[in-house]
């Protein structure tokens, strides 16, 4: 007996959104803002603002930019299953030059 494609699409899409609901529930207890949900993907991807100080979701792994005097600090971990995207931006003075 064989599966056809779209039976098995349909699968891996309501795996992925088991996935992402149980993480989003955590999340929510945590008092994480969801900005975006991303199911495409065996392991779903969720961007949420910046957590609070309280929060007991870290990053595991993060990615600075600087770019225009402004630093991007993109944080990744996981929860649940899932991926979990924030950033935090900081806006660098620029510094005086004397002559």
């Amino acid at each position: 007996m064989s599966i056809s494609t779209l039976a098995l699409a349909n699968a891996l899409a309501v795996d992925a959104t088991r996935i992402a609901m149980s993480a989003i529930h955590h999340l929510d207890d945590a008092g994480c803002t969801v900005r975006e949900i991303d199911i495409r993907n065996r392991r779903p991807v969720i961007r949420i603002e910046q957590p609070p100080i309280n929060c007991w979701l870290r990053g595991a792994l993060r990615k600075r930019i600087t770019e225009c005097g402004v630093t991007r600090t993109v944080y990744v971990t996981t929860c649940h299953g899932a991926l979990v995207e924030w950033e935090a931006s900081q806006h660098c003075t620029p510094e005086v030059v004397r002559a």
